[in-house]
């Protein structure tokens, strides 16, 4: 592979939650080339800092719970950005169209927007219902939709506060996150479902806790072919589902450095695929979600 995401050794994953809540977690793999196999190592995955068996020690926690809100959040995120990682996170990173617009609004029928326009011959047309709503959703999760991947609206109901915290983030960290440089978007249940199908990753998330569990340990033991564990306890990483999220998007983050994806090559249908190839530069602009290409087998 050639391009700039190749010079990323480290890959962190977030599986970012609200800011009150304990839902956030994190990851870090890192990349030794050269190493005996697996080359990649997990050596950090938590939703709480300071306790045994998450991995590597950092910072000490901001409150006395070490939940991952803000505070904690960012010391952590502090630390891993002086090793220059490739960070995704399983939020939106950019804004929908009318959120960044500073023209004279027309209107939505009328609109200019490239993004729009993409939509809008794309997306087949059904009776009344709108195709696409500009202002809550974004041409990536359109083209995701069509496409049949499971790629939530990043800007719903009760995705706009997960929304708004990545908008802080990047506020916080201004010049050192910059989506699609050093920070990318990613769904991991969609990925999930590409490498193992729908039923598994229904598996991983529905049913008796000891079946969930087992279900992920499963997901685990098949990446343990690339992945070595370094002071983390697997076990912590499948009894939380953010954890276990956590890792799956530092996967894909150190998949999309390593292996080169483009755009297109994440798309299944083939007439899509072509329609994102030829507007690149959309989603250049815009913003995507990073999924495994179709047909490719689990790490």
């Amino acid at each position: 592979m050639t391009g700039p995401r190749r010079r990323f050794r480290t890959f962190v994953g977030i599986a970012l939650g609200g800011g009150r809540g304990k839902q956030t977690a994190v990851a870090r793999l890192a990349w030794q080339p050269g190493a005996p196999a697996p080359d990649l190592a997990v050596t950090f995955a938590a939703a709480r800092v300071g306790h045994r068996g998450t991995g590597e020690a950092g910072a000490e926690p901001a409150s006395e719970a070490g939940y991952l809100r803000d505070p904690d959040l960012e010391a952590y995120l502090d630390l891993q950005l002086a090793d220059d990682p490739l960070v995704a996170v399983d939020a939106p990173v950019t804004v929908p169209p009318c959120l960044r617009c500073r023209l004279s609004c027309p209107g939505i029928v009328a609109c200019p927007q490239p993004d729009a326009r993409l939509v809008a011959d794309l997306a087949p047309k059904r009776g009344s219902k709108p195709v696409f709503l500009p202002y809550a959703e974004r041409a990536c999760e359109v083209v995701h939709r069509l496409d049949g991947s499971l790629v939530r609206a990043g800007f719903g109901q009760g995705t706009a506060p997960v929304a708004a915290r990545v908008q802080y983030l990047l506020r916080r960290f201004a010049g050192r996150l910059v989506p699609q440089v050093n920070l990318v978007e990613v769904a991991p249940r969609a990925a999930l479902v590409r490498w193992y199908g729908e039923a598994t990753e229904r598996c991983t998330r529905v049913g008796a806790a000891r079946d969930v569990q087992r279900a992920r340990a499963e997901v685990l033991e098949d990446l343990r072919g690339r992945l070595r564990f370094e002071r983390v306890w697997p076990e912590l990483v499948v009894r939380q589902r953010a954890v276990f999220y956590a890792v799956v998007a530092a996967v894909l983050a150190s998949d999309l450095a390593r292996e080169g994806w483009t755009y297109a090559r994440t798309v299944a249908d083939p007439d899509l695929a072509r329609a994102v190839d030829e507007h690149a530069d959309v989603f250049v602009r815009a913003g995507w979600v990073w999924l495994p290409p179709p047909g490719r087998p689990a790490p």
